[in-house]
C-alpha cells in the first residue's frame, strides 16, 4: 500500500512557519502537514491539515505544488507532496500542543 502524505510551506516576510516536535530527548522542526484522507485532494488534505495543526484557513486556490518525493523502503512507500502559500487567514498558533510543542 502506498501511504500519501502532504506537507505545507506557511511563507510571510520571508520565513517559514515550523511545527517544534519533541521526540523523547531529541527536539525536532517540522512543516504542517499529515496522511490524506481517501475522500480529499492533496490540495483539500493540505488545507485540513493547516486548519487542524495550526488554526489557519487556507483557500485551495492559492496553494501551489511544488516538487514530490517518492520514498520506497523495504517495508513501506510513501509519496509526500509539497505545497507552498503565503495567503491564509487567522492567526496561527499550536491547535495541537500533545503533538507539537510549539510553532
Amino acid at each position: 500500500m502506498i501511504t500519501v502524505i502532504v506537507w505545507l510551506l506557511l511563507i510571510k516576510d520571508n520565513q517559514i512557519l515550523l511545527e517544534k516536535r519533541n521526540f523523547g530527548a531529541e527536539l525536532e522542526y517540522g512543516l504542517i502537514g499529515g496522511h490524506v484522507e481517501p475522500h480529499e485532494s492533496l490540495k483539500q488534505a493540505v488545507a485540513r491539515e493547516a486548519f487542524e495543526e495550526v488554526g489557519v484557513k487556507v483557500d485551495q486556490q492559492h496553494v501551489s505544488f511544488q516538487y514530490f518525493i517518492d520514498r520506497k523502503l523495504e517495508d513501506q512507500h510513501k509519496i509526500h507532496f509539497f505545497f507552498y502559500t503565503d495567503q491564509w487567514q487567522g492567526t496561527p498558533y499550536n491547535k495541537e500542543p500533545d503533538k507539537h510543542i510549539d510553532i
